[in-house]
């Protein structure tokens, strides 16, 4: 029984993960929608609209490696220390 219990909880965990992971993802392509506004409207259309955001500079990027780098010391720590 505890061997189901442990499966489980292993699914359950990889599938926190991957859900934290895409929304980083989710989160970071809502910064493109700047790009894409640039790209599809022409320049002289563009002075006339002022956009709220930034540019992308790929910190979501670190954003990401840190929270699945944190994650993973996690699983390590959690299965050192149950077992």
């Amino acid at each position: 029984m505890a061997d189901i219990y442990a499966i489980i909880g292993i699914v359950m965990l990889i599938f926190g993960i991957l859900q934290i992971v895409l929304f980083f993802k989710l989160w970071g392509m809502t910064n493109d929608v700047r790009r894409l506004t640039e790209h599809f409207l022409k320049s002289d259309e563009n002075e006339n609209i002022n956009l709220p955001f930034k540019e992308k500079d790929g910190s979501g990027d670190l954003i990401v490696g840190i929270v699945i780098t944190l994650i993973g010391i996690l699983i390590i720590a959690i299965l050192f220390f149950t077992a």
